[in-house]
Parts: C-alpha cells; sequence; structure tokens
C-alpha cells in the first residue's frame, strides 16, 4: 500500500531490519497487561498492515487465552480463506477493515493501490463465511476527496447485513511524516483537507444524524454524535485545540513493534518490553514525566481529535 493520508508504510518497509521482540516476550507483555487490568482490555493489533507479520496470529489466540478480545484493524488485502479460517479459529473478536470510499475509485486513489476497494469487500465476504463469529466493523477517513461519498457509505453499509459498525476519523497530521507546521496547507497533503465549508459542514450534519440512530440503527456508527460537531470546529479552525482543557491521553498505551511502549508517539518512550515488564514500564518514574509533558499539550494529534475521543470531556463544539 502506499496510503496517501499516512507515511506509516514507508516506516514499516524500513523496520523490518530492525530487532523485534521475541514472540515470548510479546506473549509476557500480553499477559502482564491481562494482569494489570483484570482482562478489562480490547488489545488492538494494528499498523502499519499487522498480517504482514508471522507473530500476529499466535499473539491474538494469546490474548484470547488472557481473557481479552482481540482486534485486528487490516486493509484486507492479505486475507484468504485459509488466513479468514485461521482467525476465526484463534478467537478475533473483532476485524476493523479500513474503507475510504463508497466508490473504487475514490478508494484505491487515496491508498494508493489500484484494486484495494475489491480486496476489502473481498475481505468482507471471506470473514463472513469462514470467522463468523468475528464482528466485522469498517473504519473511515473523513477528509476532502472522499467527503460526499460519506452518507451513503454509511447506509450501505447499514443494508449490508454483514458489518457490524462504522467508526470515522477526521483527517490529521499523516502518521510518521516529519511535522509540518499548517501541513493542510502544504503541497503534499492540501488535497486531502475538506475546502468547500459550507459542504463539509452540511455532510457532518447528516452524518451525526446518522449516529443518532435516525435512519440506521442506534451505536452502528461509533462516534457519538457530539464527535460530528467536534470535526467541524476542527476543520474550520485546525490551528484551535478541540479542547477546552489539556490533553487527557494519559492511560493510551502503544506497543511499537520493536517494542517501545509509547502513550504518546509525540512524546519519549516509556521503556522497551525487550528490557523490562510492561508492569515496570507503565508505572516508572519515566511514565510519569511523560503524562506530565502530554497533560499541557494542546495540539489537534489523531488521537486528540479520533481515537480518544471522550464524549465526557470538555470540547469546543462547532
Amino acid at each position: 500500500m502506499g496510503c496517501r493520508m499516512c507515511r506509516k508504510w514507508e516506516y514499516d518497509i524500513q523496520e523490518k531490519a530492525w530487532g523485534a521482540p521475541s514472540l515470548s516476550q510479546w506473549e509476557s507483555a500480553i499477559t502482564g497487561l491481562g494482569e494489570m487490568t483484570q482482562g478489562r482490555l480490547q488489545v488492538n493489533f494494528a499498523g502499519g498492515e499487522p498480517l504482514c507479520r508471522e507473530e500476529t496470529l499466535p499473539l491474538i489466540v494469546h490474548t484470547a487465552n488472557c481473557g481479552m478480545d482481540a482486534q485486528l484493524a487490516t486493509n484486507g488485502l492479505l486475507l484468504n480463506e485459509d488466513k479468514a479460517r485461521e482467525l476465526g479459529r484463534a478467537g478475533l473478536k473483532n476485524a476493523t477493515i479500513s474503507l475510504d470510499g463508497a466508490r473504487s475509485r475514490t478508494h484505491d486513489f487515496l491508498r494508493g493501490r489500484p484494486g484495494s476497494f475489491e480486496g476489502v469487500m473481498r475481505a468482507i465476504d471471506l470473514l463472513t463465511r469462514f470467522a463468523p463469529d468475528t464482528e466485522i466493523d469498517l473504519n473511515t477517513l473523513i477528509c476532502g476527496i472522499n467527503l460526499e461519498e460519506l452518507p451513503g457509505l454509511v447506509r450501505w453499509a447499514a443494508n449490508d447485513g454483514r458489518i457490524n459498525a462504522v467508526g470515522f476519523q477526521a483527517v490529521t497530521h499523516p502518521f510518521s511524516a516529519p511535522l509540518l507546521e499548517r501541513w493542510y496547507e502544504s503541497p503534499r497533503y492540501s488535497f486531502l483537507w475538506p475546502r468547500d465549508e459550507p459542504r463539509m459542514e452540511a455532510i457532518l450534519d447528516e452524518l451525526r444524524e446518522l449516529a443518532k440512530g435516525n435512519g440506521i440503527r442506534l451505536g452502528f456508527i461509533k462516534n457519538p454524535p457530539v464527535q460530528f460537531k467536534v470535526y467541524k470546529r476542527y476543520f474550520r479552525q485546525p490551528e484551535e485545540f478541540v479542547k477546552r482543557d489539556g490533553c487527557h491521553l494519559m492511560d493510551a498505551l502503544n506497543i511499537t513493534p520493536e517494542g517501545e511502549v509509547r502513550i504518546c508517539f509525540e512524546q519519549p518512550a516509556l521503556g522497551n518490553i525487550k528490557e523490562k515488564k510492561i508492569e515496570e514500564i507503565w508505572f516508572s518514574e519515566q511514565a510519569l514525566k511523560v503524562r506530565e509533558a502530554i497533560s499541557v499539550c494542546q495540539r489537534n494529534c489523531q488521537a486528540m481529535v479520533n481515537c480518544n475521543f471522550d464524549g465526557e470531556k470538555e470540547y469546543e463544539l462547532g
């Protein structure tokens, strides 16, 4: 893949030569997470593309054996009948597939690879047939290229019968790209930004109504309705922080392919599972320092605008 909203695929190609934790080190970290949370945790295998890595399947099995839900975020292209069966037998709770347009040319353009849309349709079919106990969600970008297609995509997915839910993410500074001020105005990325504000607001209002259960099942859109109001303000004023206070990203735990434990990817790592137990890392002095730095951050990153949106917090609304 050569996704246009993300440079993570370049990073993944480079990191293959770097040292990665052993399978037993990964399993130890997952076991530790289960003990820390009494099993009340969802472990998300993401990337890049997690199906590129041979340790993903046994770690899904281990996660399920530890009593936690395993979720896979995938582009779907590496799925075949055998892999779908294996994922089903492994106890995969949820597969979230990226779908960024209702038309093949839109999705293929944003993903940088012809045939990507057909790959998503094939993946949905394979998981439905060969991993019937695995929920299938869609994850969809909101950007200038696909804006007009989004309500139709939701209605298609809601009526399809195989899709459990759809989640939206507003386009933010591209993953793994050098930090650019006003990145949405740069020649490389400006095409991603919604330029027609009235249409942007109308589409987001329509999605908000759908998220309220008007016309589709309540809860089918995973975003809370209020998040679409926050998206409107974000697209109008991207330099203004979306919250009324500081960042609340204190308990997000990410482990990179090389074993680094991070809360925020713009802050230093807390430690590495190749060197210390996950419990020791999580409650370390370094973790306290990073949380202090995060608490005063006011940048509209992916985690703040999208993944770690908390409807109980105070946001500036559109």
